[in-house]
């Protein structure tokens, strides 16, 4: 499909409303059991979180000679106390929300930017259809202004402008917040893996480090994630 990803083509006002008018479509559709019997469904795992400790805790007693990797870790040392806060609270939540009574519904698992396509007639299209999960509406929500990229227009605009095509929905904030620091912490892990525990390097292994940096910026997403979880004061 030629195109452009949301990141770079910024979503006009009518496509923010477009956007969030399928999601709600996605997350009201009424599919048989046995179409969805091999879905997965969203378990609270602490996979990401033991991981991101377990190598916090590696960085501190090894060397490493790769370039890339050298950088990785002096950068995750100067804010492994950030990480390790945001590591406990997404462990606090996970406990806290699997106690409260939560509506399942089918999510797109990476709903942002990238999976969101503008083609020549400025057509919207969703893409990555892989990634589908039963899980509370929060998980198909998270991504709406999570600070994970650049969507144009201001904060404020953007989320009247997708909840008018999404239309009133009850959020559950404490979910809000999980979800938005969990993916936070599967991104670390994510690229801790992608550098140090595979042979890939050099170029790849550096936009991964690039990647991460918008992460800890000033308005970037864990500065939403806590201000999600009207938390900031802990960071």
């Amino acid at each position: 499909m030629e195109g452009h990803n949301g990141v770079e083509a910024k979503l006009s006002e009518d496509q923010w409303a477009q956007f969030g008018a399928a999601i709600k479509k996605l997350h009201s559709v009424d599919i048989p059991n046995a179409l969805t019997s091999g879905t997965p469904r969203k378990t609270f795992s602490s996979k990401w979180r033991e991981t991101v400790k377990s190598f916090l805790g590696r960085i501190e007693n090894e060397v490493f000679e790769e370039p890339v990797a050298v950088k990785m870790v002096l950068f995750l040392k100067s804010k492994s106390s950030e990480i390790l806060k945001l590591v406990e609270r997404a462990e606090e939540l996970a406990i806290t929300i699997q106690k409260q009574p939560l509506d399942y519904v089918l999510c797109h698992a990476d709903m942002h930017g990238w999976n969101l396509i503008v083609d020549k007639k400025v057509a919207l299209y969703i893409v990555d259809w892989d990634t589908l999960i039963f899980a509370p509406v929060e998980r198909g929500l998270m991504f709406v202004d999570a600070g994970i990229w650049d969507g144009g227009l201001t904060v404020s605009e953007r989320e009247s402008l997708f909840y008018k095509g999404y239309t009133q929905t009850k959020i559950n904030q404490d979910v809000i917040a999980y979800y938005r620091f969990e993916r936070i912490i599967q991104d670390i892990g994510d690229y801790y893996e992608y550098i140090f525990l595979s042979d890939e390097g050099g170029e790849d292994g550096m936009r991964c480090f690039e990647a991460l940096q918008p992460v800890f910026l000033p308005n970037g997403a864990i500065e939403r994630a806590c201000q999600s979880d009207k938390m900031r004061e802990i960071l």
